[in-house]
């Protein structure tokens, strides 16, 4: 249910939260920098930091999203980073693959 507690703003509890985002998008450009590195795309120059003002529009969206919802705010994992230089795999398919087989089992409990 959005807004379940309603809306109350006070400077002293956005200052953890701010910290905490500016902390997350630093990580989401780090990642996403050893990411496109590893996938041989461009690390400097106007297409990549398009990618990234991308990222981290989309990462303030979501958190915006989830706070409506009272949920937790997304975040990067840097997981995929060493999966994909490890394995030379890092194709969008496999992911689509693996959020598939996960529904299904999420379906399945």
């Amino acid at each position: 249910m959005p807004f379940k507690f309603g809306i109350d703003f006070e400077l002293l509890y956005y200052l953890p939260w701010v910290v905490a985002n500016v902390i997350t998008s630093i990580e989401s450009v780090v990642v996403l920098t050893a990411v496109a590195e590893i996938s041989g795309e461009p690390v400097s120059g106007q297409i990549h930091r398009d990618r990234l003002s991308k990222k981290i529009l989309a990462d303030v969206v979501g958190n915006l999203i989830t706070a409506i919802f009272i949920s937790m705010p997304n975040t990067t994992f840097s997981q995929k980073v060493g999966v994909s230089q490890m394995t030379k795999v890092d194709s969008r398919l496999v992911g689509y693959v693996v959020a598939g087989i996960l529904i299904l089992l999420v379906n399945r409990i």
